[in-house]
């Protein structure tokens, strides 16, 4: 039990956690929580919601252990700048027009910043028409 207990700190493992029952492993009188969730450090850096569930038993002795691993997902809002001097573009309508009807996939709101993008990667003439920046 101690190279396992050795095993746990050389890895830098911490035990997750979890909810429901505080047994995992029952036998007649016997009662035992002897399955964990451990989880290292970048993990949790990653899937800081990581939440483990002891399920209610089975034909098993042991409790079923349900694993979820969520991610916090943090986006910078990028600024959009529209510079009015390329309406007067000569490309600027066939650009638009062209980036538009590209197939995007998605729905709403995504498929809008694609076709954005799609006009904003366009370059004519060392011309860039849209500028996006991440702050």
């Amino acid at each position: 039990m101690l190279d396992f207990h050795d095993m746990i700190a050389d890895c830098a493992l911490t035990d997750a956690g979890y909810t429901g029952s505080p047994y995992t492993w029952y036998s007649r009188r016997l009662r035992q929580c002897l399955d964990r969730v451990l989880v290292t450090d970048s993990w949790m850096d990653v899937f800081s919601k990581t939440q483990v569930t002891h399920l209610e038993l089975s034909k098993s002795d042991h409790h079923g252990l349900l694993v979820v691993a969520e991610t916090i997902v943090t986006q910078k809002a990028s600024s959009f700048r529209f510079q009015h001097m390329w309406i007067m573009h000569l490309e600027f309508l066939e650009v638009v027009r062209r980036n538009w009807q590209y197939p995007t996939i998605g729905s709403g709101m995504v498929r809008l910043q694609q076709m954005f993008v799609g006009i904003g990667n366009t370059q004519r003439s060392g011309v860039v028409w849209f500028a996006f920046s991440r702050n």
